[in-house]
């Protein structure tokens, strides 16, 4: 991979968080009313985000991480709208979101860019790039007095040739299209953007000059990221901060290093195992994962985690295990945290 800047920690002021979600839990139909009714489902509903509590910083680099089918795509886009949010609340910049009219949910909207996993199917084809980086201003009815100008700049934030203003996305590789989406997100100057596997599909040598242009335009533009992944590699180098999320809910949380070098819970422990090293020679002392996700339509009683623990225990097969402290600046749903962390694997 090329070679990834090191993550800048947050910005903290004291205006609080800019971000807050408190108990956000998200569910989705899966049998229709009159099947439930005839059938005798009494919950015809799949939570796929189950209580989460997080808080991020101006300036700060949040990502989550978790195993397809963890909830991580469908929590971002509750954060920005695009699914409902049934139970708990999200305040944005001090003001809760829910509280807000429909003209202050718009103004909030423009606050926060998205970036979709993929670049290519995220842009119209039918329209060229200099329609798609000044669409969200024609979106969110933001006059341009020389819209030309406009194009160009944003271009020339994220490394584009003004050539490209008059391609199709399907004339692009796919790190030009990446950034084009870059360019969609930023082109409002928001405060936050939400990025879902901002890398997948690109080569390793592209993804480290995506994830470049990411932490310069932090810094430049004092943006405030969460990212979504399952690349643990990825995220080590872009984030200050982990949330590793399983089946929909929060499972640890801390500072990336901690995370990395001292796992708190069983399953961020055999997720940080299973990251590729260099050195042959460096056996794996911890478990990898075994067997599949659980589907959430059949969620495990007690732990999520339980059925593929190594560690688990009568306990955790009968009590989901609350979020406590486990260390300073350190969170972990397990009722039997990795003793003093020395279970933890070593990946400097």
């Amino acid at each position: 991979m090329a070679t990834m800047r090191a993550a800048c920690g947050p910005a903290m002021t004291d205006a609080g968080p800019l971000l807050r979600l408190e108990d956000v839990g998200v569910r989705f139909r899966i049998v229709g009313a009159l099947r439930a009714a005839a059938t005798g489902v009494r919950d015809p509903y799949l939570d796929a985000v189950a209580g989460v509590s997080l808080t991020l910083a101006a300036g700060e680099t949040l990502g989550i991480v978790g195993e397809s089918g963890s909830g991580k795509t469908s929590l971002i886009r509750a954060i920005i709208g695009l699914v409902d949010v049934a139970t708990g609340r999200i305040w944005f910049d001090g003001s809760e979101i829910a509280d807000r009219s429909d003209a202050a949910l718009r103004a909030v909207r423009r606050q926060i860019g998205m970036m979709f996993q993929d670049p290519i199917a995220s842009l119209s084809p039918r329209k060229t790039v200099r329609s798609l980086v000044l669409e969200p201003f024609r979106i969110h009815r933001v006059a341009l007095a020389d819209p030309p100008r406009a194009a160009a700049e944003i271009m020339d934030m994220v490394g584009l040739a003004p050539a490209l203003l008059e391609a199709y996305p399907h004339q692009l590789s796919g790190g030009q299209a990446r950034r084009v989406g870059v360019a969609r997100a930023l082109a409002l100057r928001p405060r936050l953007v939400m990025a879902d596997e901002p890398t997948a599909g690109l080569d390793v040598s592209v993804q480290g000059e995506i994830l470049n242009l990411m932490v310069r335009l932090r810094t430049e533009l004092g943006l405030a990221y969460v990212i979504v992944t399952h690349n643990l590699p990825v995220i080590r180098h872009v984030s200050s901060r982990l949330a590793i999320m399983y089946l929909g809910r929060i499972v640890e949380e801390g500072p990336t290093r901690a995370v990395f070098t001292t796992p708190a819970h069983p399953y961020t422990r055999a997720l940080v195992a299973a990251v590729p090293r260099p050195d042959p020679d460096d056996a794996r002392s911890a478990p990898l994962l075994s067997g599949e996700v659980p589907s959430l339509r059949d969620r495990p009683t007690g732990c999520p985690f339980h059925p593929r623990c190594p560690d688990a225990r009568d306990r955790c097969r009968v009590e989901v295990p609350a979020m406590r402290s486990v260390a300073p600046a350190r969170q972990a749903a397990c009722h039997f945290p990795l003793s003093g962390f020395g279970q933890g694997v070593s990946t400097a």
